[in-house]
């Protein structure tokens, strides 16, 4: 495969974000290959290589916490927790993502890092905020 076909190849999949240049995530790409057999470390695995370097360059981080009958739960940690656009990379990019990875990933639930604003991460709108 040539070099832009493996670029164009690179942008179709990358349904998360790109923040990488189509270089960089070509060789991202090649560098570990996907676990075959444990859907956990499957999960585990597309959080790590996938997820977790896009959600990293604004100071966030997603991890696993459960999953059970195809029903993933995950925990919104550094800036994530509590940010209101959280909700929607975690519904309109780490689940489509997920769910072409690992397809016995059927729903995702998420929770938030309550120790997050301990770590100087504050929710968007804390609960004690009136307007």
């Amino acid at each position: 495969m040539d070099k832009n076909k493996e670029t164009i190849k690179v942008l179709e999949d990358n349904k998360l974000t790109n923040i990488y240049s189509p270089e960089d995530q070509v060789k991202m790409q090649k560098t570990e290959e996907k676990p075959k057999d444990d859907i956990e470390e499957n999960i585990k695995w597309v959080l790590k290589e996938k997820v977790g370097p896009a959600v990293a360059q604004h100071n966030g981080k997603i991890e696993f916490i459960s999953f059970n009958e195809g029903e993933l739960k995950l925990l919104m940690a550094g800036s994530c927790s509590g940010c209101a656009m959280s909700k929607m990379t975690l519904m309109n990019g780490v689940e489509n993502m997920m769910k072409h990875y690992v397809p016995e990933v059927k729903s995702i639930v998420s929770e938030d890092d309550e120790t997050a604003a301990d770590q100087g991460y504050n929710p968007w709108m804390a609960p004690e905020i009136k307007l």
